[in-house]
């Protein structure tokens, strides 16, 4: 009778231990590379267990189900992707499953990015359809966007994806991206000082973009912002190189007198005002400085060969910076 139940205890303890170990302990005690492991909308705990096991996350399936209903688990195992490691025990990797700490992937989109760029990015590097990203972006379908509290737009969404690092879901569509830039364009941008600076919306954007394009610190942004303006003003052509090579699609920011006779509403050389629509996707910096222009006596820049920007008073001034500087 001892012995019987001297037996019995032991294979008890010696299974409570293998089960305990089969929980606490991971598949692997080693770092490897992570899994990306999908908990499919209705999917119950018996089906994640096998693909668990399947995938060679975990030993035993039973013994998830057993931890997942012990521990009060099994009805709060969240869908969505995640990013698990053999080396994780099962109570790690349910945790992680009901905390819903879904798999995140990284994007950055840089300041001055053009559409075609985002859609080639988005490609490369989270495998969406680039061709879907233009044509939502172009607004094809002439949907309306809500890029600020009441203002709408109905044309292209060049301009308003904000340039900022992204962390996404692995499940994000190409709609669904765009739908993250345009919302970031709503939390980023300064609405309040906007709404208050008597200028559209489209005009402080489409203007920011051009600065993106021409100048790169904060401190020359404004004081081009502040030159453009004027221009525009005066009803001077704005006369930037950025609207010619958006127009042209070249990488080069080398712009020759051909080009600067191109027909096209683009084309700052020939018509006066802004162009019809943003060049680029401006950063806030480019933002800040289209609604906070620096005023100066200046009306003409250029950008030497190292990207310092040369201010001039007068045209004469300027053509003197031009031969000296070797521009065109």
């Amino acid at each position: 009778m001892r012995f019987g139940l001297i037996a019995f205890l032991f294979l008890f303890f010696t299974s409570l231990l293998l089960i305990s170990y089969s929980i606490f302990f991971p598949v692997k005690n080693s770092l490897t590379e992570d899994v990306l492991f999908s908990v499919g909308r209705g999917e119950n705990f018996h089906q994640i267990g096998d693909r668990l096991k399947d995938d060679g996350l975990i030993k035993h399936p039973l013994l998830f189900d057993f931890y997942v209903i012990v521990s009060g688990s099994r009805k709060n195992l969240k869908a969505g992707d995640y990013l698990l490691n053999p080396s994780m025990s099962i109570i790690k990797i349910s945790k992680k499953i009901v905390s819903g700490d879904i798999a995140m992937q990284k994007f950055t989109v840089i300041e001055g990015w053009r559409a075609e760029d985002i859609a080639k990015e988005a490609s490369s590097q989270l495998g969406l359809d680039g061709e879907r990203i233009e044509r939502i972006i172009e607004n094809e379908q002439k949907e309306s966007f809500e890029v600020m509290s009441g203002e709408l737009i109905k044309h292209s969404l060049e301009g308003y994806l904000f340039p900022d690092t992204y962390y996404l879901s692995y499940d994000i569509d190409e709609k669904g991206l765009i739908e993250s830039m345009l919302e970031n364009f709503r939390l980023k941008i300064p609405q309040k000082e906007i709404e208050d600076s008597n200028k559209e919306l489209s005009d402080i954007i489409t203007m920011a973009s051009i600065i993106e394009k021409e100048v790169k610190t904060l401190e020359d942004k404004k004081v081009v912002s502040g030159i453009l303006w004027k221009r525009l003003e005066i009803g001077m052509p704005l006369q930037v190189d950025a609207t010619i090579i958006y127009l042209t699609g070249k990488r080069s920011t080398k712009v020759s007198i051909e080009e600067t006779r191109i027909n096209s509403p683009y084309n700052t050389y020939v018509n006066k005002g802004l162009p019809p629509g943003p060049i680029s996707n401006p950063g806030i910096d480019s933002i800040m400085a289209a609604l906070y222009p620096t005023s100066t006596d200046f009306l003409y820049y250029l950008s030497k060969p190292n990207g310092e920007t040369v201010f001039s008073v007068d045209f004469e001034s300027h053509l003197i910076n031009k031969n000296k500087y070797n521009e065109k």
